[in-house]
């Protein structure tokens, strides 16, 4: 892989299992309160899904999860009827919607295991069980595309969605108009990526000494890495790598991050969570997300099971 390799984090955070229970099989779990466990700041994190097997194959979910001073809840919402007529191999969320219960606004992007990109909607009283789910196809040849992850710079009307492919690369797309795909792709990478495992969004920053912002996305990687990739907006290509975790971070078919605030509003870093390809959730808080370096991550251990869907 190209890019510059610049820093090696320590070995992986060990840390006691505190288990969560699954939320109710129904439409809207409200926030269902857990035991005690995680950082003493307030963070939360937002995470899409979709039921990839069984008889609610197609079925939209959104999970949000919070802890508050060691205090966490969690919720899941299953939209009902609506149903997408594939299981997205990529699904991002499009700008301009607002999910929320009992009354669902959502929008996203995604594409099919057949090429198709699709502009999919959400909308309706999820509480009567009234949401309708639209998927209509604004493009073709994204089969090749394995997943996608979305960043909010580039302007209102241009964020970035980012596309790792089965061959190995790393493409940078722009928002399209609602009536077309993303387009005008930049290759960050052309080859090498696939030992990537999971890529997510999680913040845009200033170069140091320069004025040029670059996003920087957190993944894992195939042999155990959790790893950040600083991309400049400006010169994609001229990536930099550095590697926060150097093992026991192979297990997880999604990782994602949320910002924790304490009691003052000041940041005091992230929360992550990571699911297993059995549904298993493990916790970690990292106490400063802009450092580049995982000798501050925490572990809290599995703090929840059941996350069977495909998370995006």
């Amino acid at each position: 892989m190209g890019g510059q390799k610049f820093r090696m984090g320590c070995a992986a955070v060990g840390a006691a299992a505190f288990v969560v229970a699954a939320s109710p099989a129904h439409a809207s779990s409200g926030p269902v309160p857990v035991a005690a466990v995680g950082p003493a700041a307030w963070c939360s994190i937002h995470l899409n899904g979709v039921v990839a097997t069984g008889a609610n194959t197609g079925q939209i979910t959104r999970r949000f999860y919070e802890t508050r001073n060691g205090q966490p809840a969690s919720t899941l919402d299953r939209y009902n009827p609506g149903r997408l007529g594939f299981v997205p191999r990529g699904l991002v969320t499009d700008p301009g919607g607002a999910g929320g219960i009992p009354a669902v606004n959502s929008f996203y992007l995604g594409n099919s295991a057949a090429g198709n990109f699709y502009r999919i909607s959400a909308v309706g009283q999820n509480s009567s069980e009234e949401v309708k789910v639209t998927a209509t196809s604004v493009g073709t040849s994204w089969s090749a595309i394995r997943t996608l992850t979305t960043t909010g710079s580039g302007g209102s009307n241009s964020n970035y969605i980012y596309g790792l492919s089965d061959a190995g690369g790393f493409y940078r797309y722009q928002y399209g108009p609602a009536s077309q795909a993303p387009y005008g792709r930049v290759t960050v990478g052309a080859s090498g990526w696939q030992v990537v495992k999971t890529i997510a969004r999680t913040r845009t920053v200033t170069l140091p000494g320069t004025t040029r912002q670059a996003d920087v996305l957190l993944a894992t990687t195939t042999d155990g890495k959790l790893v950040e990739y600083t991309v400049p907006l400006d010169q994609p290509a001229q990536w930099t790598r550095v590697d926060l975790k150097t093992t026991s971070w192979g297990g997880f078919k999604a990782l994602h991050s949320g910002d924790c605030y304490n009691n003052s509003g000041a940041a005091v870093g992230r929360i992550l969570l990571g699911v297993t390809t059995a549904g298993d959730v493990y916790l970690y808080h990292d106490k400063n997300a802009n450092d580049g370096s995982g000798s501050d991550v925490v572990g809290y251990g599995k703090i929840s099971s059941g996350w069977t869907e495909k998370i995006f």
